[in-house]
């Protein structure tokens, strides 16, 4: 396993244990998924595309002379998932990648792959293909990629 693979492990491990202590009536029994941290280069770009695209919100911004983190989550009685946070590094006024990590995608569900496709292409957002049905593991799957070109997977399940 890479370096970066287990720094979010146990990055999302700590971040799991912090919010138990944090909030005394969740105890943490195991280990959860807690965030997905990544690098953009234009931070005002990022959030206005995770934004209005795919619905998440703004929960917390940490600027500091250095960086500047915003953390986004799903809307309260939506989706319930992992945090995204993306970090941009002020200092070179660029993306901060990891030496040697490269995320492969961010996977999210949604209602209706073809309304978010078609949404999407709406507004000039390039889509990597045109949603396909998995009949295998019972879902549909589109892809697209954020302003700065990570990966997005949309998955829709069904029965």
């Amino acid at each position: 396993m890479n370096r970066s693979l287990i720094s979010i492990f146990f990055a999302s491990m700590l971040a799991s244990a912090a919010s138990a202590q944090n909030n005394p009536a969740t105890h943490v029994r195991t280990p959860q998924f807690a965030f997905v941290a990544i690098s953009v280069s234009n931070i005002d770009a990022a959030l206005r595309f995770y934004q209005t695209q795919l619905g998440l919100m703004e929960q917390f911004r940490n600027d500091t002379p250095k960086q500047v983190e915003l953390g986004l989550d799903f809307p309260p009685g939506g989706t319930i998932g992992p945090r995204l946070i993306l970090t941009m590094n002020k200092r070179r006024g660029a993306a901060m990648p990891d030496a040697g990590a490269q995320l492969s995608r961010i996977a999210f569900y949604v209602a209706d792959v073809d309304a978010t496709c078609r949404r999407l292409r709406a507004t000039d957002v390039n889509l990597g293909c045109q949603p396909i049905d998995d009949h295998k593991y019972k879902v549909k799957v589109g892809f697209t990629s954020d302003p700065d070109g990570n990966r997005i997977e949309l998955l829709q399940t069904y029965d």
